[in-house]
């Protein structure tokens, strides 16, 4: 089992050096819900989104639930975390800017690992916007602790979620 649940025969490291080890859910957590990150993800989540803006101004979204509303449908295949399917399901530029433009968004990955970790996150900030803020839902990680080839930010720590999310 690993990077998918496949293993093949010489696949001796999965522990290591897999998709689904607690490393590589550390540096996702990192990537994706902390304020740190936020240059990285604009750069590989946010032209996503805002293309999606873009196709749904276009006309690209039809009307499919036979109210006023229009749906956008979108499959965020190997969501890892989840980030992106966040992003894009809580987009004010569509729902509001947009003449009520409703996505409806599915993601999957095929790492159990990733999922139960993103769905984590995601109780997170549902837990938060239930009690409207009144309890502070955030974790602390260490993103660079493992990494001896930085030293001056390995121990530094971030929170998560970050403040955009919430």
């Amino acid at each position: 089992m690993g990077n998918g649940g496949l293993m093949q025969d010489d696949d001796t490291n999965k522990e290591n050096e897999g998709y689904d080890t607690a490393l590589q859910i550390i540096h996702h957590t990192a990537r994706d819900w902390t304020c740190g990150a936020m240059t990285c993800r604009d750069e590989t989540i946010g032209w996503i989104v805002r293309a999606i803006i873009e196709y749904s101004k276009s006309g690209g979204v039809h009307n499919h639930n036979g109210g006023n509303e229009d749906l956008l449908r979108v499959l965020v295949p190997g969501a890892g975390l989840g980030r992106l399917a966040y992003d894009i399901s809580t987009c004010r530029d569509l729902i509001e800017k947009n003449n009520g433009v409703i996505p409806i968004v599915e993601a999957n990955d095929s790492s159990v690992t990733m999922i139960f970790s993103a769905q984590n996150v995601l109780k997170m900030l549902q837990t938060h916007q239930q009690q409207q803020g009144q309890v502070e839902q955030v974790a602390t990680i260490f993103p660079f602790l493992s990494d001896p080839q930085i030293n001056r930010k390995r121990f530094e720590m971030e929170t998560f979620p970050d403040e955009a999310a919430i």
